[in-house]
């Protein structure tokens, strides 16, 4: 009787651990999940940015295409203005304009899209172009989108130089970089060499969050061109740190068929992903694009962004690039190329 009854609570004790896990046995089981987890999803998440940057680069190459054959059929590059009502009018100035530069400067990205087989794009938009600071924005189109980027509009700018103007403004310096406002550079100009000299590079577009990198901030600084015009230096100086003004643009980079460093420029007054903000210095009189400023290379890439040099090769420059190094792959002409590796 003895016998049968250990016998029966040792299969009582049995049917107990088979009918499931232990406390202890189960937390061990999810503590093996956990660490499976946070192994797998980091390596699963840095193989989805690695597509990512590739495809990011393969639209830079094809803008850096269209580029290239852009100068084979004109014989010379876009200008980092192209003003639309000089196809309407085939003069200029055109009669009875009244100089406000926001209905028709458009971005030199509105000069490649036949190039990029984007015609029909072309053709959607009027001319004058009608310059917009709020949305409704104009469609953008896949090639100008890095994946990386959850907003809709341009990613990839264009190079006005190191200094902050894109043209010389009385005696001083400005428009040194791949496009210039005034200008229609050609190969021989580049004396750094094509290889050497970036055309078009990432910004973050801006998702109306007041954020460094992807806004700009306007900082009611008036430029008196004659006796106050600032350089480079001056701006890295004034502007190093966060900005505390209440006043930003928060689209950067949706309205890409427009001109100006709110829209589709870039310059390298600052080493890509800076840990400052990005300005605007007004030069006090109706001009648009505004006089110069700050808008510098970023991305959502982890340490650097991708860059189109302009004989269309791909480089990925990192965000700790040297300021003088960065500074000669933004000009065309200051005889000391620097290799983007």
């Amino acid at each position: 009787m003895l016998v049968n009854t250990k016998v029966e609570t040792m299969k009582k004790k049995l049917a107990r651990r088979n009918g499931g896990l232990t406390l202890v046995e189960l937390l061990v089981v999810l503590g093996i999940v956990a660490v499976l987890i946070g192994i797998l999803v980091p390596g699963l998440m840095m193989v989805r940015e690695s597509a990512r940057r590739t495809s990011c680069s393969n639209n830079l190459r094809q803008l850096g295409f269209a580029l290239q054959n852009f100068e084979s059929a004109k014989n010379h590059f876009p200008q980092a203005v192209d003003r639309l009502v000089w196809r309407q009018f085939r003069q200029w100035p055109p009669p009875d304009y009244d100089w406000a530069w926001a209905s028709n400067c458009a971005s030199p990205i509105v000069a490649l899209l036949a190039f990029l087989e984007l015609d029909n794009q072309d053709q959607q938009l009027a001319y004058p172009y009608t310059h917009r600071f709020r949305p409704p924005f104009t469609a953008s189109c896949g090639v100008f989108q890095c994946p990386s980027d959850s907003s809709m509009g341009l990613n990839y700018r264009t190079n006005i130089g190191s200094e902050p103007y894109a043209y010389e403004v009385l005696g001083h310096a400005g428009g040194n970089g791949a496009f210039n406002s005034w200008e229609l550079l050609r190969t021989a100009e580049f004396t750094d060499g094509l290889s050497y000299t970036v055309g078009f590079c990432e910004r973050k577009i801006g998702h109306g969050n007041s954020v460094a990198g992807e806004d700009i901030w306007i900082t009611g600084h008036i430029v008196d061109p004659n006796h106050d015009l600032i350089d480079a230096e001056t701006l890295r100086e004034l502007y190093s740190g966060p900005c505390e003004d209440e006043l930003q643009f928060r689209y950067c980079g949706h309205d890409w068929p427009s001109a100006g460093l709110l829209h589709s420029w870039y310059n390298h007054v600052f080493t890509p992903n800076p840990n400052c903000c990005d300005v605007i210095l007004d030069s006090g009189v109706s001009t648009n694009p505004p006089l110069g400023g700050s808008a510098s290379a970023s991305s959502h890439h982890r340490g650097g962004v991708n860059t189109c040099l302009m004989d269309a090769s791909i480089q990925f420059v990192s965000s700790n690039i040297d300021l003088e190094a960065w500074i000669s792959l933004g000009t065309r002409n200051d005889s000391s190329p620097h290799d983007p590796n």
